[in-house]
């Protein structure tokens, strides 16, 4: 569980960044 929240938080970030190379 406590894998899947750090998982989760990585993905965040990680589109995050995507929506703002892409704005």
């Amino acid at each position: 569980m406590f894998k899947f929240i750090i998982l989760l938080k990585f993905c965040l970030c990680y589109f995050n960044n995507l929506i703002k190379l892409f704005n």
